[in-house]
C-alpha cells in the first residue's frame, strides 16, 4: 500500500462513513475504488482525488494533504483549483449543479473544460 491508501482508508474511517457512501458519493464505480483502495501501485487522477476529498467533506488542509500524498497541488494559476478551493474553503460541500459539471466532468478532447459530460443522479447531500 501506498501513502495515499493509507491516508484515504484513515480518513474514511476517521470520518465514520462506509466504502460505499464514499464511492457512491465521489461518484465513482466500485471497480475503480477496490482498484484505488487495494493499492497495488495505481494512483488515482486529481479529479478522482479532488471527488474523494468533496465526498469525505474534507477542509481545505485535509484536501491539500491527500492531495500531496496522491502527487498532487492545489494551483491558483488554474481556474478549475480555484473553484474548487473556494467551495472546500466555504464549506459549501453540497455543490450545486455547476460545480456537479465542472468537478465530476468527463472531458472528450484535448480542452479540459470542451465538451464535457456529467452525471445529473449525482447526490452530494447524502
Amino acid at each position: 500500500m501506498n501513502l495515499f491508501n493509507i491516508i484515504l482508508l484513515r480518513l474514511i474511517d476517521a470520518k465514520g462513513y462506509s466504502d460505499v457512501e464514499v464511492y457512491k458519493r465521489a461518484n465513482i464505480n466500485r471497480k475503480l475504488f477496490s482498484k484505488i483502495r487495494c493499492g497495488d501501485g495505481y494512483m488515482p487522477s486529481k479529479k478522482t482525488v479532488l471527488a474523494l476529498a468533496i465526498a469525505l467533506r474534507l477542509n481545505i488542509d485535509e484536501t491539500q494533504d491527500i492531495l500531496a500524498c496522491a502527487g498532487y497541488a492545489l494551483s491558483h494559476s488554474v481556474k478549475f483549483d480555484v473553484i474548487v478551493e473556494f467551495f472546500i474553503v466555504h464549506e459549501m460541500l453540497v455543490v450545486p449543479e455547476f460545480l456537479r459539471t465542472l468537478v465530476f466532468a468527463r472531458p472528450r478532447g484535448d480542452d479540459q473544460f470542451a465538451d464535457c459530460t456529467f452525471s445529473p443522479s449525482l447526490d452530494m447531500s447524502r
